[in-house]
């Protein structure tokens, strides 16, 4: 059985974490459109299993977004920033998901070290109730 996936993409300031979709610039929701477009069913398969699911999206990323230039300025999705579990209805990723899991990964320009990227992509698994 396959679960749907969300790509949401966040600025970093200081200690918080704010939506593109609300906070970003124009170029910033291009560059998460051009994210979503690259993976063409955007599902996984599912796994009540926290850690199992969430090796089920960190494939997924790998397999359409290693290595591989995305956007006008060529930014890149890197290695798992961490973790974020779905066992608890409080999350601040995406408050809608109560299920699953949700894997953070690091957006940067090919000039920078994945450390200094502002960016981040939250990979979510999508509450099916």
């Amino acid at each position: 059985m396959s679960i749907d996936i969300n790509y949401d993409l966040y600025i970093k300031s200081g200690d918080y974490y704010y939506p593109v979709d609300t906070y970003g610039s124009n170029d910033d929701r291009k560059l998460q459109d051009d994210i979503r477009d690259l993976d063409p069913d955007k599902q996984v398969e599912s796994n009540p299993d926290v850690g199992k699911q969430a090796d089920y999206v960190d494939q997924n990323v790998g397999i359409y977004y290693y290595e591989v230039p995305i956007g006008d300025d060529e930014y890149y999705v890197h290695f798992p920033s961490f973790v974020d579990s779905r066992q608890s209805n409080w999350n601040e990723w995406n408050p809608t998901i109560t299920q699953g899991a949700s894997v953070i990964y690091h957006v940067h320009l090919s000039t920078q070290q994945p450390n200094q990227s502002v960016l981040y992509l939250a990979v979510s698994t999508v509450d099916v109730n």
